[in-house]
């Protein structure tokens, strides 16, 4: 008779331990997911132009598409992963990404609400970003995000929930309601997305760190250095 305990047992070691291929994998897949490629910008470029329009718009379905699409989460998890490597390369590489991407992101969607604006089709404000701030509520669900997002792309099995971790996480829209914001002049709006975003990404960074020591990635630090000098 199988005990019903092992069976938990089995899947706690499953979830909570990562093999040697598991680590080489996602270390190889993550590094090539968040470089500068034209792929990462072509979908970060499509991914803030729906979101933009979504939010333009006020159709939760467009930026919920945007979001699904939006490629600006992997360099998050790199970066969570070379911090808690200490793999100054890999920081640095992951901080630009991130960086540049932010650039265009506020560029693009600034860009698109001033042609709106001249074509009359823009509203004088948009209410997708709650006027008042919790942070710890945006830091709980971005630190939760982080923490699923990370399994899932270590995880085969699990891999299928990233689309519902990339919505979760809120990355871009509030992102894109900077750029909003700084067309319409707006400073309520600017300052309130830009507390949001930065949340955000320091909750997820933070949740990815923790779960890469739990699944025992620091004997992945020579593969992550190899893998940074080789893209």
């Amino acid at each position: 008779m199988v005990n019903p305990l092992s069976i938990f047992r089995r899947d706690k070691e499953q979830l909570t331990e990562a093999n040697k291929e598991e680590i080489h994998n996602a270390i190889h897949k993550l590094i090539a997911l968040s470089t500068h490629d034209y792929g990462y910008y072509l979908f970060l470029v499509l991914s803030v132009l729906i979101t933009t329009t979504g939010l333009l718009l006020g159709s939760a379905p467009i930026i919920i598409g945007g979001m699904i699409i939006a490629p600006i989460l992997m360099p998050l998890l790199s970066c969570g992963l070379a911090l808690f490597l200490l793999e100054g390369k890999g920081i640095v590489r992951s901080v630009t990404i991130i960086i540049l991407s932010v650039v265009i992101a506020l560029i693009l969607s600034a860009s698109v609400t001033h042609i709106a604006i001249i074509t009359d089709s823009a509203p004088s404000s948009i209410d997708s970003v709650p006027g008042i701030i919790h942070p710890a509520l945006y830091l709980l669900v971005a630190f939760c995000s982080g923490i699923a997002g990370t399994f899932a792309f270590v995880k085969k099995h699990l891999s299928s929930s990233i689309l519902g971790v990339a919505v979760s996480a809120s990355l871009l829209p509030p992102l894109c309601a900077v750029g909003i914001g700084i067309a319409l002049r707006d400073v309520s709006l600017v300052e309130r997305s830009q507390w949001i975003f930065l949340i955000n990404v320091v909750g997820i960074i933070i949740a990815a760190s923790i779960v890469f020591w739990i699944l025992g990635f620091r004997k992945g630090r020579e593969l992550e250095e190899k893998a940074v000098e080789n893209v």
